[in-house]
């Protein structure tokens, strides 16, 4: 009771503070008359009565401090009164408050975006039960030297083993993602979906949001044909209607019927990507069986629930003992017996995943780290800026600080003032970056996104983030708000009370704080430009890199012709028929087919014994029709293309670029003579003849090395592939929509069962390959031009202030015969020296930064001397821009007045 009479009392002095205060000083007023009283009756006069009882009581005012101490709420009072004097102290300075609301914002945005984007990517676990108990089971280093598809590392007959012997887990589950067609040949859609095992949901925790989810059941031979649903393709394709539990859907030419939908929050195993349907394994039977039976086709994800008394460090030691028996069971045949004894040395491991999987996290973890790191540079410089921006105008307010001090007020509460407007500074800033923070992540996540491989990222706002938004406005206010207030309120720091401020001129010291402040700043600020150039450079470098075959004016499409009923004898002919009514649309130059797309982050690969060690080596190859070299326009240095002549019963022929024939050939020509390949699955070892040379080419990538590559005729391929790529070159008004519809056109007269996945432009996509390196060098070019706008304000502030407090020293030189030019070179020259000390010391740091960025640049050094200077050059160039204007001020001081206020 006492408690809450306590709390009323306090909430009362706050919210109803002239009610309560005129109380205090009618209860004074009484008691002053009460006691007056007293003394009356005691004999004495009124007014000498009235005076001992004022001095009995003491001081007035001393005595409402000590009532309203009392109350506990005096220091709550003060910081209310603080926020209202900060708030009319900021709106007189309307220049200085949006200068630093506006930066600090920018940098508080920028942060909390790529702090959000790593969130969602690395931090955030799956929205399943108890993430934490999640682990993958995989072979370290993957299985290389054999067909993996999307990262994966397990085959089925590896993936049988481990769910057949799972007595160390609580449960164990398969995933593999995948794009598959829904809707009849006439109408397809393309749509993210993952095959999933039977009774994976369960494993997961995962209850369905409408119908049921997949069980044992469902995976088993012969398939049930029941699927789930994601709840946004719900949405979208079945506008929420319950009804879609037990309708059809015709995926990859089936009719299956939807069991049930997943809840709103789950996406999948796979960070970045929404699975949108989710099939059993055993469905794949009906799509490519050969992945089911395959031992050397590594394309699943296997994942594992540990037990409540089970570890990570057990499972890994229950799989490395147990594994070598596994992977021995389903050792792949037809194989060398060097790829065979490869394969008998992996052995599986277990990793903590409550984060899942994700290719997107693979490819710009280390991207969004850095550029992390970069925005964590621009706040710092937007800090220091701003701190030093506010130690000015508070040493301009040197003559009211003296003169709190002098009448009582102490240090502490003079340096809790002035943290309040910085407190009010981070507040705004924050809650502004916050704002900003919403459209900079989905920029960001657009930057990311591509055109054929949409990303999917729960970007909203969790308690991770609020912690980080929270830190960082706390260390705003420490950096620029406490310290600078505590070093402005020492002792000596300002002018005495009652100096003029006028004729005054600053000690050294506060000046040496800033130059100390404004040279780190330059020097950050030199890193971030020299990034960012780097960066520039490097996304232009690869625009520009010479692959070795044309880009520009080529499309592709990926055809599969396993459904148009022609046999493996006669695919040739028809593959031929095809290319002819392409090559008769008008505006089609060129026309052929390839098995590899080059710069397709994909890489097949053949086994050739090295002519001098005997041992396997592994060159990359592809399937190719007669014209290709043409349709790429790749050079042929000697001998010939592939013609119709090349068939299935003339002897084996190939074309090598110039890396293989150095190789395998020691320099000599390579015309006429033969290579050897060894015996792989479906392909039986082969003798080769070289027929052609080629020009060197990149082949999945831009970053790799030239490798050798040999290319083969397609109508020689031993299995009968029916899956490849479709190339054209355009010389055409037409668009590339325009072409491809064409294209489209031609393909289904020749054959309707013929599935064409669409046009693509060829150099869109390798564009689109460069998404990272866009993303990289668009921000830090931003972030760099930030930097010299931060650097630009900081320096005018600083000059302009220095230039105010040295108005008596530029008097009396002028005075004595010094002319404006000469004040505007000293000014220019001795900023011209803080920034080249900045620029030593930002040097330094940026050879040991950019180190960093050495993973990302492309064909230009970390350390590269042009960038470097070109960089100091343009951040002198905008320091000395920046102090133009205040030196121009300060030359126009006039000497006359100067010397009358002495």
């Amino acid at each position: 009771m006492n408690v809450a009479r306590r709390l009323k009392r306090r909430l009362r002095s706050l919210f109803r503070r002239e009610e309560v205060e005129s109380d205090l000083s009618e209860e004074i007023r009484l008691h002053l008359e009460m006691e007056t009283e007293d003394l009356v009756r005691q004999g004495r006069t009124l007014a000498a009565a009235r005076k001992e009882a004022r001095m009995r009581l003491g001081c007035v005012e001393k005595t409402k401090e000590d009532c309203r101490d009392a109350r506990g709420t005096l220091w709550l009072e003060n910081l209310m009164r603080d926020v209202r004097h900060g708030i009319r102290s900021l709106v007189r300075t309307p220049g200085f408050t949006a200068v630093a609301i506006l930066s600090l914002a920018l940098g508080t945005g920028a942060n909390t975006a790529i702090f959000r984007l790593l969130d969602a990517v690395r931090l955030r676990p799956l929205p399943v039960a108890d993430p934490r108990q999640l682990v993958e089971i995989y072979i370290p280093g993957g299985a290389e030297g054999f067909n993996r598809r999307n990262g994966a590392t397990l085959s089925y007959p590896l993936w049988e083993q481990i769910r057949d012997h799972q007595q160390m887990f609580a449960g164990v589950l398969a995933w593999s993602p995948a794009d598959l067609n829904i809707g009849p040949p006439s109408n397809r859609e393309r749509v993210h979906a993952a095959y999933v095992s039977g009774g994976a949901f369960d494993v997961l925790g995962i209850s369905a949001h409408r119908g049921r989810l997949l069980t044992s059941a469902d995976d088993s031979p012969g398939c049930t044909g029941q699927i789930v649903i994601s709840h946004n393709f719900w949405q979208h394709h079945f506008a929420g209607d319950d009804r879609a539990i037990g309708s059809e859907l015709t995926v990859s030419g089936r009719r299956v019927r939807v069991a049930g939908v997943t809840p709103l929050s789950f996406f999948g195993m796979e960070v970045g990507q929404t699975a949108d349907l989710m099939v059993p394994i055993c469905m794949m039977a009906f799509d490519t069986p050969s992945r089911l039976t395959a031992r050397d086709e590594f394309w699943i994800w296997a994942f594992a629930r540990l037990r409540p008394d089970g570890t990570v460090q057990r499972a890994t030691s229950y799989l490395q003992a147990a594994s070598s028996g596994w992977i021995e069971a389903v050792a792949p045949t037809g194989h060398s017996s060097a790829q065979i004894e490869r394969y008998n040395q992996f052995r599986l491991t277990a990793a903590p995943r409550p984060n899942g999987v994700s290719r997107l996290r693979d490819s710009y973890e280390a991207s969004l780290w850095l550029l992390f790191g970069i925005t964590g540079l621009v706040l710092a410089m937007a800090c220091a800026n701003l701190a030093n921006l506010t130690l000015a105008r508070t040493l301009s307010r040197s003559k009211e600080i003296a003169t709190r001090l002098a009448i009582g007020a102490s240090r502490g509460r003079i340096v809790f003032q002035l943290f309040t407007e910085s407190l009010l500074l981070a507040v705004a800033s924050t809650a502004i970056g916050v704002l900003l923070d919403g459209f900079l992540s989905r920029g960001l996540l657009a930057f990311v996104r591509q055109q054929n491989n949409a990303i999917h990222l729960d970007l909203g706002f969790d308690w991770r983030v609020l912690v980080f938004v929270c830190a960082l406005a706390f260390i705003m206010c420490v950096v620029f708000g406490l310290s600078t207030a505590c070093y402005a309120t020492r002792p000596g720091a300002g002018s005495l009370a009652g100096t003029s401020t006028r004729g005054a001129t600053a000690g050294p010291h506060p000046f040496a704080l800033q130059r100390l402040l404004t040279a780190a700043q330059i020097g950050v600020s030199l890193v971030l430009v020299v990034s960012s150039l780097l960066l520039l450079t490097s996304f232009r470098n690869l625009l520009t890199f010479d692959a070795g075959f044309r880009q520009n004016g080529i499309l592709f499409s990926y055809l599969d012709l396993t459904h148009t009923g022609r046999s493996p004898s006669a695919m040739p002919e028809f593959k031929r028929q095809l290319l002819a009514a392409i090559r008769s649309i008008p505006g089609v130059a060129e026309v052929s087919t390839t098995s590899i797309l080059p710069l397709n982050d994909h890489a097949t690969t053949l086994v050739v014994p090295d002519p001098n060690t005997g041992e396997a080596t592994l060159p990359r190859f592809a399937w190719v029709s007669p014209r290709y070299f043409a349709t790429m326009e790749i050079p042929l240095l000697a001998g010939r293309d592939f013609n119709e002549f090349d068939a299935a019963q003339t002897p084996r022929v190939a074309v090598v670029n110039e890396l293989f024939a150095k190789r395998y050939f020691a320099g000599k020509n390579p015309l006429g003579r033969s290579f050897r390949t060894l015996q792989e699955p479906g392909y039986p070892e082969t003798v080769y003849q070289v027929v052609g040379i080629a020009a060197g080419t990149r082949y999945s990538s831009l970053r790799e090395a030239l490798l050798p590559i040999a290319y083969f005729p397609d109508a020689q391929e031993p299995t009968g592939r029916t899956q490849q790529f479709l190339l054209v070159a355009s010389r055409t008004s037409l668009t590339a929509a325009q072409l491809g519809d064409r294209m489209s056109q031609a393909v289904q007269t020749v054959n309707s069962g013929i599935v064409n996945l669409g046009t693509i432009n060829f150099r869109e996509r390798v564009v689109e390959g460069f998404s990272r390196e866009r993303l990289m060098s668009w921000l830090a070019g931003f972030f760099g031009g930030l930097a010299l706008l931060l650097v630009a304000i900081g320096l005018f502030g600083v000059v302009s202030y220095t230039m105010s407090a040295r108005r008596r020293e530029i008097g009396i030189r002028m005075a004595l015969g010094a002319d404006r030019s000469s004040v505007i070179r000293m000014v220019l020259r001795q900023t011209l020296h803080l920034t080249l000390i900045g620029c030593a010391i930002g040097v330094l740091a940026t050879l040991s930064v950019t180190r960093l960025t050495r993973g990302i640049l492309f064909e230009v050094a970390p350390g590269d001397p042009t960038v470097i200077g070109t960089s100091v050059a343009v951040l002198s160039l905008v320091a000395l821009a920046a102090a133009y204007l205040p030196s121009r001020a300060a030359a126009s001081t006039n000497p006359v007045e100067t010397l009358h206020a002495e």
